[in-house]
């Protein structure tokens, strides 16, 4: 049995990859009786293990305090970074002054950010990285999307931050955890860490996912509040509306195949800052009776609306960043033993090989996602038949069963 210590600045009010990945490698850790301490700003640990130690860090750091630490961690010295911090470094001091351990493990970005600055004040003894993200990349998209000169700037300079900031943590660390094979190579030809351990958790399901029991009545709500007929074929996509989340392909591509099932509907779980633009295209091309926007959900609730859909999409357009990790909401797709499709990105072709899992589709591709769609509803009952065993197989080689293997 070991001792882990864990730290995140969120406070789990809202579901996401980050709250689903820190749920699995801390409840799959305490279920095996290793010590678990979680300082965090958590306010519900209900969906927490009961065998996990809390610890409140009581320090709330907003956006705008972010971007502030990080880019003067980035560029300026240590001792102006703790003056424009000092109540905050004092907090941190009085949290992690008795910590029994020589090692804080930092699940996200801010996260891996703390961990260096305590390092570097001599809070702590070492740290660890837990990377399921490249900010630089994000960053980097966001200039090119950019359409004025000034985001591009602004951009630019996030950019520039973000790698001068990654240097200091990636190379200061113990070691970093990545998502994939793909995702370390990438940060090793950018940074020195070539004599740190190699250590690979790619995102994986949660035990509690496996074990969550269908809400039958949950179910016979949204049918009849969504007024789902028999008839209906339902296409449903859960996650966040980001510019590279496919949403708009998909809603394109479902309304291409229209006049060939004049029976399919397409239901949009989620929501996020491209909304109001994608929802004026649905009305400026009359597919209101075609396409709805359902919102946020609990995550608890996300099963009860896959079993209301025939297919489930995970359209992400091509950007690098899902070439190099496989999203959550493919895994949790996998759970629902329908059919899934999602796009050939390197990363799930891993565990895809031969479309063993789901159909695929060339990402940004909205032609082919729409054959891909119209494949599915064609041969619907063979590939349910085909696909009816995903839940098994994911709940069998896709959790975090082993995770303390690979963290010593």
């Amino acid at each position: 049995m070991s001792t882990f210590h864990f730290l995140s600045f969120n406070d789990f009010q809202k579901d996401g990859g980050g709250t689903i990945r820190m749920y699995g490698v801390l409840n799959a850790l305490a279920q095996d009786a290793h010590k678990v301490f979680f300082y965090s700003n958590a306010v519900n640990k209900e969906r927490f293990h009961p065998n996990i130690k809390h610890i409140d860090l009581g320090i709330q750091i907003t956006p705008a305090e972010k971007r502030k630490l990080q880019f003067l961690l980035a560029f300026a010295s240590l001792s102006l970074v703790n003056k424009q911090f000092a109540k905050k470094l004092e907090r941190l001091r009085e949290v992690f002054g008795d910590m029994d351990s020589k090692r804080l493990f930092c699940f996200e970005y801010l996260d891996n950010s703390v961990g260096y600055w305590l390092k570097k004040n001599e809070i702590i003894n070492s740290y660890a990285n837990d990377i399921h993200g490249v900010a630089t990349l994000e960053f980097n998209y966001q200039k090119k999307q950019s359409s004025s000169t000034k985001s591009k700037a602004m951009f630019w300079l996030k950019e520039k931050a973000a790698d001068a900031l990654d240097k200091k943590v990636f190379e200061n660390a113990a070691y970093s955890i990545f998502v994939s094979k793909a995702m370390y190579d990438y940060y090793a030809d950018r940074y020195n860490i070539s004599d740190q351990p190699k250590v690979i958790v790619p995102n994986l399901l949660a035990d509690e996912a496996c074990e969550q029991e269908l809400d039958t009545n949950l179910v016979k709500e949204i049918r009849a509040k969504f007024h789902v007929l028999p008839t209906d074929k339902i296409v449903l996509f859960a996650g966040s509306f980001k510019k590279t989340s496919g949403v708009l392909d998909l809603i394109k591509a479902v309304e291409m195949i229209i006049p060939q099932h004049p029976n399919v509907r397409l239901l949009l779980l989620g929501d996020g800052f491209y909304r109001e633009e994608w929802e004026e295209y649905v009305q400026k091309n009359n597919l209101q009776d075609k396409v709805e926007f359902l919102g946020r959900t609990p995550y608890t609730h996300l099963a009860a609306y896959q079993e209301i859909a025939h297919i489930l999409v995970c359209p992400d357009t091509q950007n690098i960043f899902s070439e190099l990790i496989v999203h959550f909401k493919y895994l949790d797709a996998l759970l629902a033993n329908k059919i899934v499709i999602n796009g050939n990105f390197a990363s799930v072709l891993e565990i895809n090989e031969n479309e063993k899992l789901s159909l695929g589709f060339e990402p940004s591709n909205i032609a082919d996602l729409a054959k891909t769609l119209n494949h599915a509803i064609e041969e619907y009952d063979s590939l349910t038949q085909k696909y009816s065993n995903n839940r098994q197989f994911a709940c069998e080689n896709l959790t975090y069963s082993h995770i303390d293997t690979l963290l010593h």
